[in-house]
């Protein structure tokens, strides 16, 4: 399968960090079944398009978990999850210095405190880059970000 089989490109304002890339898949029905976290899975990989990724890290909740193994799975990247209690987060287990991430998550996994920007912040003070953002929503499907850096 390839990426415009599963995705219809649309292209974004590019900023300094971003590629300027960001998709919208089909898959309505991603969490109904086993086989459609698969095809979702396929179809983050794709967009990676050979991007190096070390590591994906997502929330500590079984719904970003399930898809994030699978895309490490295939990927053969370690895994790592990002938790907030009381405010703080914290990253388990500890990463490889100078990692490449890339961040997974439902589109309901983020909130005020579990921010993207937070998120992105926890893995910066660790000097870790992030490679891309795949965003899911189980009713739109897949919006991912490719960034540079």
């Amino acid at each position: 399968m390839n990426s415009s089989d599963a995705h219809n490109a649309e292209e974004v304002s590019p900023t300094p960090e971003t590629s300027g890339r960001s998709s919208v898949s089909t898959l309505p029905a991603m969490y109904r079944t086993p086989h459609q976290v698969d095809v979702l899975a396929d179809a983050v990989i794709a967009e990676l398009s050979g991007i190096s990724t070390d590591v994906i890290v997502s929330w500590f909740n079984a719904e970003d978990t399930v898809v994030a193994h699978v895309i490490a799975d295939k990927l053969g990247a370690s895994r790592a999850v990002v938790d907030e209690d009381m405010g703080i987060l914290s990253i388990e287990p500890s990463l490889t210095p100078n990692s490449r991430v890339l961040i997974v998550g439902s589109v309901s996994s983020f909130s005020e405190i579990r921010t993207e920007e937070a998120m992105r912040t926890v893995l910066g003070n660790e000097d870790h880059s992030v490679v891309g953002v795949a965003k899911i929503d189980s009713g739109e499907g897949l919006n991912f970000e490719l960034h540079r850096g």
